[in-house]
Order: C-alpha cells, then structure tokens, then sequence
C-alpha cells in the first residue's frame, strides 16, 4: 500500500492561483460579450457580423460553466490544504 503525501501549503498556493485564475478568465468573459454588445449597440449588424455575434453568443453557458468548474477546483485544493493541515496538527496533538 502506497502512502499519501501532501504538502498544504502548495495545495493553498496553487488553490489561490487557479482561484485567481477563474477570476480573470470570468472578467475576460465579461469583456468579450461587452465589447459584442456594444459593437451592435453602434448598430454594427452587418448579416456577417450577426452570424459571428450568434455564434460567439452560443459558447456564453458553457464559458460560464468552465469558470465555475475553475472555482470549484481551486476551493476544492485550499479546502484539501485546510483539511491535511488540520489532520497533522490533530495526530501532533494526539501524539503530545
């Protein structure tokens, strides 16, 4: 049987990163379909640029999926780092 190694403060850093990570690519959503809107709010609706905007307009669920995958995976790394720290400091107490 193998053994389980796990060190919580990378887990924490890399937990914060992909964290920071999903926020960004949520704010680089944002940007994409504003910058959509807007072009159209211009009255930019050429037949071309509406197939593009009907198209770009069909990956918003899934985009806003995937950040929100990206989220849970970071939560899930800074809870496992909460949760091993907190199992070694309660074997060191049993211990002591």
């Amino acid at each position: 049987m193998g053994r389980f190694v796990a060190d919580p403060a990378l887990l924490m850093r890399n937990g914060n990163k992909i964290l920071q990570s999903a926020e960004e690519f949520g704010m680089d959503i944002e940007k994409i379909y504003s910058l959509k809107n807007a072009l159209f709010a211009r009255g930019f609706v050429a037949p071309e640029a509406k197939a593009i905007s009907n198209q770009i307009d069909t990956y918003h669920d899934e985009l806003n999926a995937m950040q929100r995958i990206i989220t849970d995976y970071g939560r899930f790394l800074k809870t496992a780092a909460t949760k091993v720290t907190n199992t070694q400091n309660a074997i060191i107490d049993e211990i002591n």
